[in-house]
C-alpha cells in the first residue's frame, strides 16, 4: 500500500484553506531589511578590490542629498563612505562582507545600499 505524500503548510495553502483573499503586494522599498521587497536599483555597482586595501570605487556623477544604507538597511554616516569631487562621488571602503553597491535615484535624494556577496548572484539574476 503506498504512503500518503505530506501535505506542507505554506502560508500559501494556509490562506487557500481559509479562502482568505490574496494579501495585497507591498510597496518596493530598497530599504527593506530582508530584501525581499527590495526593487530594481536604478544601476548596481561591483566594489573595486584591488587585493592591496585599496577599495575605492568610482561611482559616478551624484546629484543632490545622498543616503547611506548598510546591507541590513540601516543608515551610515555618508562622509564615513563617500568622497565627492564635484558631481563625481566615490565610495571609499565597504561594509563587512559586502562585494556591491545598489543605487535607487527618488527625486532629490540617492540611496546608494551595500550588497552582501551571499545575495550578488541572487540578486543579479532576479533583476537581469
Amino acid at each position: 500500500m503506498p504512503l500518503a505524500k505530506p501535505l506542507w503548510l505554506t502560508k500559501e495553502r494556509l490562506r487557500l484553506l481559509r479562502e482568505e483573499d490574496d494579501p495585497i503586494a507591498e510597496e518596493p522599498n530598497p530599504e527593506d531589511p530582508d530584501w525581499e521587497n527590495v526593487p530594481k536599483p536604478d544601476r548596481f555597482i561591483m566594489i573595486r578590490d584591488d587585493g592591496e586595501g585599496d577599495d575605492s570605487t568610482e561611482l559616478g556623477e551624484i546629484t543632490g542629498k545622498i543616503r547611506i544604507l548598510s546591507w541590513k538597511g540601516h543608515k551610515l554616516v555618508v562622509d564615513d563612505y563617500i568622497e565627492r569631487s564635484g558631481n563625481e562621488v566615490s565610495l571609499n571602503g565597504r561594509e563587512y562582507k559586502t562585494s556591491a553597491v545598489a543605487i535607487y535615484s527618488d527625486g532629490g535624494t540617492t540611496i546608494i545600499r551595500f550588497v552582501p556577496n551571499i545575495l550578488v548572484e541572487d540578486l543579479l539574476g532576479e533583476w537581469a
